[in-house]
């Protein structure tokens, strides 16, 4: 496993220019916030993984909706607020139909499936990081 400053070094070595981070403070986050606060994006962004501000001078944006923050609260955010109308979630699993009702089968799941997925950033951490 590599650290948080060689994870770091990796995302600007790659040249990427927005970096998501999907774990916030919970469980696990450590090292992605090494990452963060090493500042290697341009555009740094918190979404889904701390409904919260982060607090972080390296945290530009949040993604968030009304219920995550209220207007009343939204000036005791730190980042600079991205308000979508709706939802925030992508997803809501009491809508979704089953692979087989669709016609289809899962997705894999193993290890050699998942880093096949992630393809050429296989070497960076998985978790908390989403690379666009």
């Amino acid at each position: 496993q590599m650290s948080g400053v060689q994870g770091a070094h990796l995302v600007n070595q790659k040249k990427m220019h927005v970096l998501i981070d999907l774990v916030g403070y919970t469980g696990g986050g450590e090292r992605a916030n090494e990452v963060f606060a090493a500042q290697p994006c341009e555009l740094q962004t918190s979404y889904m993984g701390f409904c919260a501000s982060t607090g972080a001078p390296y945290m530009q944006h949040m993604v968030v909706d009304k219920i995550v923050a209220p207007p009343e609260y939204q000036a005791h955010f730190s980042e600079r607020l991205m308000i979508v109308p709706n939802s925030y979630f992508c997803n809501d699993h009491r809508q979704q139909k089953s692979w087989a009702a669709i016609g289809a089968t899962p997705p894999a799941t193993t290890a050699a499936a998942v880093a096949a997925a992630r393809g050429p950033y296989t070497e960076l951490p998985g978790r908390g990081l989403l690379l666009a």
